[in-house]
């Protein structure tokens, strides 16, 4: 961008006129030594040309880089903060699991499994007992895994640790 922004200066300035000085001298032989100085001003008589066409294009240029990288950063910081509402669903959803689901289910699984040597649960409601506490252990870590992702992504993002 910044480049481009050198670019769209030089490509303004050139419709400027561009003074010119030279100095000579010059040896003549049978003659007087002779010194010449030129001064040359280019006057930009036909500007609306090529000049103004190539400044015309250059800013357009810069605006388009200039609008890329503002949309690379509004990308940036949609990620982050869609990283962010993952991270906190996820977040509330396992302390949810470990704090009441998964206790509940152990309890009652280990419910289940005093009850039926005694004949008070068939082992039918034993077995969905067990395999209930399964399906929400295997919820956790898939959801313990879906956190290690979603912050390795952030992580990536930012560019350093999230969590020490």
């Amino acid at each position: 961008i910044e480049a481009q922004r050198a670019a769209a200066e030089v490509a303004g300035k050139a419709a400027l006129p561009d003074f010119d000085v030279s100095a000579g001298y010059g040896q003549r032989s049978g003659r007087e030594d002779m010194i010449t100085v030129m001064v040359s001003v280019p006057i930009p008589i036909f500007k609306g040309g090529k000049q103004d066409r190539l400044a015309v294009a250059e800013r357009a240029e810069l605006a388009s880089l200039e609008a890329g990288h503002r949309a690379m950063i509004n990308d940036i910081h949609a990620e982050v903060a869609e990283l962010h509402a993952s991270l906190v669903r996820t977040r509330d959803h396992l302390a949810l699991l470990r704090e009441g689901i998964l206790p509940q289910a152990r309890a009652s699984l280990e419910s289940a499994v005093a009850a039926y040597p005694v004949a008070t649960v068939d082992f039918l409601t034993l077995l969905d007992n067990q395999a209930t506490l399964f399906r929400h252990e295997i919820d956790y870590y898939r959801l313990l895994t879906d956190f290690a992702q979603d912050l390795a992504k952030l992580e990536q993002i930012i560019g350093g640790e999230v969590l020490q």
